[in-house]
């Protein structure tokens, strides 16, 4: 690829399994922003985001994030945890409200489904994580959802039709046991190449700083580091 200068412009790959329900996934891709955005100049990217439930056996309902932490770590830890990730956002320089609820994530991943087949997927990740980090919207809601595809640019009713789809709820849900069987047990989790040069994937498990990232770039774009 060109860029309007003429010179040729490297093409990165980056695959990430995220859950829109994992904070770690909304920190995650604050930070690789950060690390896109220093590369802009010279670098296209290209990104896939690929389903992988955090609780895939969690059933609907009005679960609080209180409640569902205090079930999986006790209520003085979830406390003190609820009480500590706002201002470590912060210092991230991430805007962030603690979601009310915990919510199942299946129909906003086939929302994101939709998305990237009619290539508006990262506009619409990011839609859906303000919506849920920000807003304090319950993103399991397809009204909602059909918030989040207007402010996406998605044609609302396709959108809708995608979401409520039996067929892709299966899909997007066996994708989700392909991404376990491929060892990807947490989230998020990014494979970066160089398009062309599939064989050499840097992989990383959880969030990253910004500056991991940057440097993963390097090299793979075999540049010297800073």
């Amino acid at each position: 690829m060109e860029s309007e200068e003429g010179k040729t412009r490297s093409i990165l790959l980056i695959q990430i399994t995220w859950d829109p329900t994992c904070p770690q996934c909304y920190e995650g891709k604050h930070e690789l922003d950060k690390a896109m955005k220093a590369f802009s100049g010279d670098v296209t990217f290209e990104i896939m985001w690929k389903p992988k439930f955090l609780n895939p056996d969690l059933p609907e309902g009005d679960l609080t994030t209180q409640d569902y932490l205090a079930k999986k770590i006790g209520a003085e830890k979830a406390k003190s945890a609820l009480e500590k990730l706002p201002k470590y956002m912060a210092d991230l320089g991430i805007e962030f409200n603690t979601p009310s609820y915990q919510v199942p994530s299946v129909k906003a991943l086939c929302l994101t489904d939709y998305a990237q087949s009619v290539g508006k997927q990262n506009e619409t990740v990011d839609q859906i994580l303000k919506a849920f980090y920000v807003d304090d919207q319950r993103i399991d809601f397809v009204d909602v959802l059909q918030k989040v595809a207007l402010q996406s640019g998605l044609d609302q009713d396709q959108a809708t039709r995608h979401i409520s789809d039996p067929a892709v709820v299966a899909r997007i849900k066996e994708e989700d046991l392909s991404e376990r069987a491929a060892g990807h047990n947490f989230v998020p989790h990014f494979d970066i190449c160089l398009k062309g040069n599939t064989s050499n994937v840097l992989s990383f498990v959880g969030p990253q700083p910004s500056d991991t990232f940057k440097s993963a770039f390097q090299q793979l774009l075999g540049k010297p580091g800073n």
